[in-house]
């Protein structure tokens, strides 16, 4: 299973959030698992709400989704550059 952090990296965070780090972002998401599995599961309308006030997206799913397009995005750069 990938990380939290490997897939929310700092670009993305400050491209697509009010905050600054991954740490804080989870922080005010009450968010303490390191799983994206786990990160769907507790999807609530809190949760919801929270990524509809501090990010561009609707829900957390929309913005998971878009988090895990920029990663492979980056794995595929990475694999080409080298």
């Amino acid at each position: 299973m990938i990380k939290v952090k490997e897939i929310l990296d700092t670009s993305f965070i400050l491209k697509n959030t009010n905050f600054k780090t991954v740490e804080e972002f989870l922080d005010v998401l009450n968010v303490k698992e390191d799983e994206i599995e786990i990160l769907k599961e507790k999807t609530t309308a809190e949760i919801n709400l929270k990524i509809k006030e501090h990010t561009s997206f609707e829900t957390i799913l929309d913005f998971l989704d878009a988090a895990k397009i920029a990663y492979m995005e980056r794995k595929i750069l990475c694999t080409l550059e080298k």
